[in-house]
């Protein structure tokens, strides 16, 4: 059973470094690029991620953050581009888009609204219209 820190290289290099505790996920987990840069970082509570989760490209620009509740998208994601413009942002509830979304080209702001899952939990799109 594992315990502690293990720390381990991928197929492409990558380090991986994350704790554990009975066997399960339990702690921070990271990522690191071959030339030491770190790629990404998240929390795992028993197994299920939980909190934020960042992602930065090779030269250490974020692209990605991420909030994770018991292992759902759960609270603000945002994303950007590799030159650093927010492409981006939506809230998420339990795994689903869930209030105010934002979309943006080159950092200006080209769609805006609200998301939410009707109660029989069709699917639908982002204005809001039920998809079949």
């Amino acid at each position: 059973m594992k315990d502690g820190e293990h720390e381990a290289r991928l197929f492409n290099d990558m380090k991986h470094i994350v704790t554990y505790k009975d066997g399960k996920k339990n702690g921070k987990e990271t990522y690191w690029y071959p030339l030491g840069q770190k790629a990404s970082e998240c929390f795992y509570v028993d197994d299920k991620l939980e909190g934020e989760l960042t992602a930065w490209t090779e030269f250490g620009q974020v692209i990605q953050v991420d909030s994770y509740k018991n292992d759902l998208l759960h609270g603000k994601c945002s994303v950007w581009n590799e030159k650093g413009h927010l492409e981006s942002e939506m809230m998420m509830k339990e795994g689903r888009p869930f209030g105010k979304y934002t979309f943006y080209e080159d950092g200006v702001k080209v769609k805006e609204g609200v998301a939410e899952y009707p109660k029989n939990d069709s699917p639908y799109n982002f204005d809001g219209e039920t998809v079949n």
